[in-house]
Formats: C-alpha cells, sequence, structure tokens
C-alpha cells in the first residue's frame, strides 16, 4: 500500500477544485475500464496552455487534434481522448495524466510534472519514463478512497453553510478518520483533513481550536515538503487570520510574514495572492493604529490588484477604503477623501450604487467634505434619529394612494437627484409620478413656461436638454433644469413634485395629488398653496434614512440568500430600531422594516417570531392604507405561507384567500400575484386533502401563467407539477401521468437533458407508474432520474442515492 500512497502527491496541486477534478477524472478512468475502452485523460493547470494557440507544441493544440472533451474547474482543466494510440511531441504537462489501456508515443522528450496513472494494458514511450516512473492504477486507492473523501467534504461544508455546525464538524472528522486509516498519520493528504477542520472551527470562532488543527496541518506538510510549498503559505495565512481574530497580533503578523515570503519565492511579485497578504498585514497594522506601516502594505496589494484586475474587482474597493481609513486617522482629509472615492467608484461598478458598501463610500466622501478641517472625522457609522420637530414633518406624508415598491424606489431615486441639485447649486423641479398614459390627459394640451418660452409638457420630457427621464414601472421621474417653472391651469400632478432652488409659478386649478417638497430658497406661488401645503425638504428624513433602511434590507436579503440567517436577523433588527426611531411607532416604514424582519426570521425557521412581526406590519398597514390595499394582501400572502409551513392549513387558507380576494379586487385577473395566491391557496387544499378544490385553484393560476408566459416556462412546468401531484393523490393516474409529462417536455426545453429538474420530473413519474403497477416503465424513469441526479449532483447525493436505491428495488 505505501506505493499507493506515495503516488498521491500533494505538493504543486493540493485545492479543492484540483481534487474535485481528480475525483472526476477517476470516475472516467473507471468508466472507460468497465466498457473496455481505451484513451488518455489528462487534468492540467490551465498554465499549460499559455503558450499561443497556434504552437504545435502546446498541450490544447496536440488534446484538440485527437477532439478531446474539455471540463474547466478553476484554473484547472480536464480533457478526454478516446483513441487506442496518442502521440505526444515536446509537451509539458502540469498536472495529472491517466493512460486507460492505451499506448502514448513521445516523438521527442515530454514531461509530466505530477503524477502518471496506468492501467495493465497501457503501453508507454520508455522516453516518457526518462521524465516520469508511472503508476499502476489502483481502484480503491486511486478511485474508491478519494471519492469517499469527496462526498465526506462536501457533507461537511454542506452542513456548515447550512449553520448545522456539528453536523459538519462530524462528518469532516469522519474525512480525518479515513485520511488516517488508510494513509497514517502523517500522510499528506492528512494535512488536508486537519485544515478542513481548522477552516470550520475558525469559521465558528472557536480559534484556539481552529489554530490547534491548521498547525498539525501545517507539521505534515513542512516534514513532507518543506517550506517551498503554496500550501505551506496558504496554512501560514490561515493560523495568521486565527491569530487576528484573537488579538494576537504579533503571531499574526509572524504568521503572515511567512506566508508572504514563500508566496514570493513560489509565484513572484506580482501575484494575486501576494496582494492578499500585503493585504492582510496592512489590516493588522491598522488595528495597532501602526498607520505608516499600515498604508505601506496596503499600497503594495493596491498596486499588485490594479495591475491584475484594473477596476472591476471589489477587493479593489477594499485596500481603497482601507487606505482612506488609515490616512483619515492620520489626519490627513483630502488624501483619505480621494481614496474613499476610489472605493465608491469601484463598489459603484461591481455592487451597484445600493449595495451596503458603495452607500458606506459615499456617505464617507460626504462626511469628510462637510466636516471642519480642525476637527478630526470619524469612520464609525452613527445611526441617524429625527428629532421632535423632523417628527412634526412627518405627518405632511401621504401614503395611502401610492406605496409599493416601485414608487419607492421611484422617490429614492428622486432624492438622490435633489440632493446632486442642491450640493451642485442647481435649480429646477423634479416631478415623480404615475406614468404619464395614466395621467389626467389635460396634461398633454397645457403649457409649461420654461425661461420665458412656452412648450409642450409632452415635447418638454422628450427633449434630452432640458428633461432627464426614467421609468419605474408604472411610475416616471422628470427632471426640469431650470430658475423659473411656470404651470398652466388645470395641470394635474398624480405623485411627488421636489422644487430645488427656483421659482414656480401657476395659473389657478394646479393640483398635486401627493407632496410639494421644496427647498431654502425655493419661491411657490400663493395660488399653488391655496390647493397643497408645502414640505420643507429636510436631507436627514427624505434622503438618508430612506437610503440606510434600504441598504439594511437589502444586505438582510443577500444574508437569507447566503443562509447567514442570525446576520439576516440583525439587519432586519437594526432596520425596524431606526425605522422607530425616527418615525414613531406607526409608519409605512415601520411597517416595511417589520415585515422584512418577518421574513428573516422566515428563512430561519422560526415562524411563531415571524408571524408576531406580520402581524405588526398588518397592524400599520391596515391604519394607513385600509385593508384593500396590495399591501395588506402581501401580508395576507406571507402569513398564510408561514401557518402552512407550521402544518397549520386552515389558518393558511383563510389567509390566502384573503389575500386573493384583494388581489382579483385591485388587479386584472390575468396578473401574477393573482396567480401567486391561486397556487398558494391550491397547494394548502391539497395538504388538508380537498383535491377537487386544489385542482380548480391550480388550472386558475395556470391559465393565468399561461396567458403572462406561454408554455414554455418554468412557473408553467411547476403548476403542470402540482397539478400532477393532486390527481395522483386522487388515483387519477392518467391525468395525472399526462400533466407530469408536460412538466418533463418543459423542463427539457429550458433546461436540457442534465439538470436535476429533469431527474425530478423522471421521479415523479416513476412514481405514478410504479402506482398503475407498471413497474418496467416505471424503472425507465427511475433509471433516467439516477442517471441524470450522477451528472448534476453527483453519484453520493441523496437524491441520487434514492433513484439508484428505486432502480435496485423494481429491478428484483
Amino acid at each position: 500500500m505505501t506505493d499507493f500512497v506515495e503516488s498521491l502527491d500533494v505538493k504543486k496541486h493540493w485545492n479543492r477544485n484540483w481534487r474535485n477534478l481528480n475525483v472526476e477524472a477517476a470516475k472516467m478512468v473507471e468508466q472507460l475500464l468497465n466498457k473496455n475502452e481505451h484513451g488518455l485523460i489528462v487534468v492540467a493547470s490551465n498554465t499549460s496552455n499559455q503558450k499561443k494557440m497556434e504552437d504545435d507544441f502546446s498541450l490544447s493544440t496536440q488534446l484538440n487534434a485527437y477532439q478531446a472533451e474539455k471540463v474547466e474547474f478553476g484554473k484547472y482543466s480536464m480533457y478526454v481522448i478516446k483513441s487506442r494510440l496518442i502521440i505526444l511531441d515536446r509537451v509539458c504537462i502540469d498536472g495529472n495524466v491517466y493512460a486507460v489501456n492505451c499506448e502514448i508515443q513521445c516523438k521527442k522528450k515530454c514531461n509530466i510534472t505530477t503524477q502518471l496513472y496506468c492501467t495493465a494494458d497501457a503501453i508507454i514511450d520508455e522516453k516518457l519514463k526518462e521524465s516520469i516512473l508511472p503508476i499502476q492504477w489502483n481502484t480503491k486507492m486511486h478511485h474508491d478512497i478519494p471519492i469517499q473523501l469527496k462526498d465526506l467534504e462536501d457533507k461537511g461544508k454542506s452542513c456548515l453553510g447550512q449553520t448545522c455546525f456539528y453536523d459538519g464538524i462530524k462528518h469532516l472528522e469522519n474525512h480525518l478518520k479515513l485520511s488516517m486509516n488508510t494513509f497514517g498519520p502523517t500522510h499528506r493528504l492528512v494535512s488536508i483533513s486537519y485544515n478542513l477542520l481548522g477552516t470550520a472551527y475558525s469559521g465558528n470562532r472557536q480559534y484556539n481550536k481552529a489554530i490547534k488543527f491548521y498547525e498539525q496541518s501545517l507539521k505534515i506538510v513542512l516534514d513532507n515538503f518543506g517550506t517551498n510549498c503554496d500550501f505551506a503559505a496558504q496554512l501560514y495565512q490561515n493560523l495568521g487570520n486565527a491569530y487576528e481574530s484573537k488579538s494576537a497580533f504579533d503571531k499574526a503578523i509572524e504568521c503572515h510574514e511567512k506566508s508572504m515570503k514563500i508566496k514570493l519565492e513560489t509565484f513572484g511579485s506580482n501575484h494575486a495572492s501576494v496582494a492578499v497578504s500585503y493585504y492582510n498585514l496592512g489590516g493588522i497594522y491598522f488595528r495597532q493604529r501602526y498607520f505608516d506601516k499600515a498604508i505601506e502594505y496596503d499600497k503594495k496589494a493596491l498596486t499588485i490588484r490594479k495591475q491584475i484586475f484594473g477596476n472591476t474587482s471589489k477587493c479593489v474597493g477594499n485596500v481603497c477604503w482601507n487606505l482612506g481609513a488609515n490616512f483619515q486617522l492620520k489626519g490627513y482629509k483630502r488624501t483619505a477623501c480621494e481614496y474613499f472615492e476610489q472605493a465608491w467608484m469601484v463598489y459603484s461598478v461591481t455592487l451597484g450604487d445600493w449595495n451596503e458598501s458603495t452607500l458606506r463610500a459615499k456617505k464617507q466622501i460626504k462626511a469628510l467634505k462637510e466636516e471642519d478641517t480642525k476637527q478630526l472625522p470619524t469612520i464609525k457609522r452613527v445611526d441617524m434619529v429625527a428629532s421632535s420637530e423632523d417628527r412634526n414633518r412627518i405627518k405632511h406624508l401621504n401614503f395611502k394612494k401610492h406605496w409599493n415598491v416601485r414608487w419607492k424606489i421611484a422617490n429614492e431615486s428622486a432624492t438622490k437627484m435633489v440632493e446632486k441639485m442642491i450640493k451642485g447649486g442647481g435649480q429646477g423641479l423634479i416631478i415623480v409620478a404615475s406614468n404619464i398614459s395614466q395621467m389626467n390627459d389635460k396634461i398633454n394640451e397645457h403649457l409649461h413656461k420654461i425661461n420665458d418660452e412656452p412648450c409642450l409638457f409632452l415635447s418638454l420630457m422628450n427633449s434630452n436638454k432640458a428633461v432627464k427621464k426614467r421609468t419605474f414601472g408604472s411610475y416616471c421621474i422628470y427632471a426640469i433644469e431650470s430658475k423659473l417653472v411656470i404651470f398652466d391651469d388645470g395641470v394635474d400632478i398624480d405623485g411627488n413634485v421636489y422644487a430645488i432652488n427656483c421659482s414656480v409659478q401657476c395659473q389657478k386649478n394646479v393640483k398635486i395629488s401627493m407632496q410639494f417638497f421644496v427647498s431654502e430658497n425655493t419661491v411657490v406661488d400663493p395660488k399653488l398653496q391655496l390647493s397643497i401645503t408645502p414640505t420643507q425638504w429636510n436631507t436627514k428624513i427624505y434622503h438618508d434614512i430612506p437610503l440606510q433602511l434600504e441598504g439594511l434590507i437589502h444586505k438582510s436579503k443577500n444574508c437569507s440568500k447566503k443562509s447567514l440567517f442570525a446576520d439576516a436577523i440583525s439587519c432586519a433588527q437594526k432596520s425596524v430600531k431606526i425605522a422607530i426611531r425616527t418615525f414613531g411607532d406607526e409608519h409605512p416604514y415601520v411597517a416595511d422594516t417589520n415585515h422584512y424582519l418577518g421574513v428573516a426570521y422566515y428563512k430561519k425557521k422560526r415562524y411563531r417570531k415571524a408571524i408576531t412581526c406580520y402581524e405588526k406590519a398588518f397592524h400599520i398597514r391596515s391604519i394607513f392604507f385600509g385593508t384593500n390595499h396590495d399591501e395588506i394582501a402581501t401580508t395576507y400572502n406571507c402569513l398564510g405561507i408561514t401557518y402552512d409551513r407550521m402544518g397549520k392549513y386552515d389558518k393558511a387558507i383563510e389567509y390566502h384567500e384573503k389575500a386573493l380576494q384583494i388581489r382579483l379586487a385591485n388587479f386584472t385577473k390575468c396578473c401574477s400575484a393573482v396567480a401567486t395566491s391561486y397556487n398558494n391557496l391550491g397547494a394548502a387544499y391539497s395538504k388538508t386533502e380537498q383535491y377537487d378544490k386544489a385542482i380548480e385553484c391550480h388550472e386558475s393560476a395556470l391559465k393565468i401563467k399561461l396567458n403572462l408566459h406561454g408554455t414554455n416556462h418554468n412557473d408553467v412546468a411547476s403548476l403542470y407539477h402540482n397539478l400532477g401531484i393532486a390527481y395522483d393523490k386522487k388515483k387519477q393516474y392518467n391525468k395525472a401521468i399526462e400533466h407530469k409529462e408536460k412538466v418533463l417536455e418543459i423542463r427539457t426545453q429550458i433546461f436540457g437533458k442534465k439538470h436535476r429538474a429533469i431527474a425530478s420530473a423522471n421521479m415523479g413519474l416513476g412514481r405514478v407508474f410504479e402506482a398503475t403497477g407498471e413497474r418496467e416503465t416505471a424503472c425507465k424513469y427511475y433509471e433516467e432520474a439516477w442517471k441524470v441526479y450522477s451528472m448534476a449532483l453527483g453519484e453520493f447525493d441523496r437524491e441520487t442515492l434514492q433513484a439508484k436505491a428505486k432502480v435496485q428495488e423494481k429491478a428484483k
């Protein structure tokens, strides 16, 4: 066994992509052997292909001559050639080669940097043997064990990702046990097991345990390879991060410097991993308040990252932010502002304008520019709270007519434009209104006089010089840049108007249905004030806080998507506190933040807490909007879904019916929201075994979705699936098969034949045919499901194994 163990080298290539790709290669070797086929499999670093494509001696050129199939995993590629004879010429393969009962001939000297595996009947050219010793293929050591290790690693990472920490640790401990039992306690692959455990404990903030496992891993690597190994560099880096988290800064610096030294010797100075070491060292010196040292390392990191990524990577923005923070605390405000501006631009491009990092950088720039030069700026984010005077202004706000996602987004965009105009000394008017086609027809006829030159309003809106127009669903933003705006008689604006440092004149009978915000130097015609009371513009209330709330809600959603449920709840709780402190206990923003807190609790499966939050949102929304508003329907829908998950199906049906009635009253019958309510109601009826009602609801939803999307849409497939289940439960198997076949047909058109959704559809058909007693047909569908699951999820995934068990059961 020693020979086999020695063949498993991890010195040069050790990361997860490399391991996974070699597992796939091992599977392919066994497939070729089982089918008595011949071929060559190459797993190589993409640097093997860095010669120009026209170079006859490049790896890709020579392998493509045999029509090689290619699969990429990160910086590695796998090539599969099915041929009895492979001829190589002066090629250097930076990776592993698997020769399966084929003959390899070399015209001139060739080189393989890692391993060459050969099956029993493979023939290897003597010139190739001069550079590398072939390793005899052993199914157990080179196929079975790596697959078991990969399965344990995948299960461990999956559990850790779902916050099932101790289950994840159990899988990784089994990974370590299998490695040690197979290879011995000091083998190189055991170091990978220790590293996986260290990373898991570090992620759970158990840094002492993490350090223990990292050190065990590092000892094995150093004993086997010495310090000239990039895995050792990674382990020193992991140790440095763990020591930094413990505030053991001297030890952290020592580890990061060792990591950096290895990386410089291995990769050279212009490499992304070297930049990571500089960045880590800069962060530690910053925490120790050694700002000059921190700046030195951060500048080195920035130089490398800009050369590699340009300004299109978040990591560039992160270094710029750190440099800004260093210069700010040194008192160099202008230099700090320059770096924060660079960070803002990079974050805007890479993360979007509404990302928390983008908003934080923007806020920091604003704070630096506004602060007195003698005052040392702070880099800590402080929540904004409204004064009692500010709260009185909120009473002017009217939310009943327009309060939905697109309305809020449109007005947040408008407030950004307002602030930009105020800071830039601009003058003009910004309007957020229902789409022009839905406004009073008189607005198409009446004139606005801009700079004493009359022009039609529609012409003005479509003029690039005079008006900038943006559309958000059924709402539009119109921006008029002028010191004088004159409204003619009969103009009716269904929305908000923002007047910035301009003079607004009007004839009689001008109407603004929502709010009229005015900046400090705006002059408003008294006739307009007879129909609406102007609201004095307040940056904190109408701009800063809504953006802060939106940023927290957005972060909460992203954390939930990443299964970071505690962080999602924390962000949503912060948004609720800020909304209550700013607007009081009963306000639409408080309702919104409670709603998203409920969503965060729901994602974490804390259903009672979610219901409490939804009920708070419902109470506030019913005060502002009444009981027949879409926001109320949304709350009813969330309550219904939550009660459904709790198994309280009667309550779920009650709330879904209420949501459906409101949506039918507010929207057309061919609306996606109506279809959603029908579908949710049908699912609840199905769980209470009211299958006729369930079928009726699902068919209503299906009719709407077909009108909206046509046949070839996944929502349509899902509804056919739900109908198939209902008919199956009613034992109407022909109907069930008919609908499930449509599911398979649609999903095949959408996803192709190698997607897990196709496997799921085949499993569904298999179950129905099994219920009808057609075992052979059922087995056919189960086999197809097994085949697709194996390709999509791997052979050891739970769903793959379930399908395999069904095939074996029916084959008896």
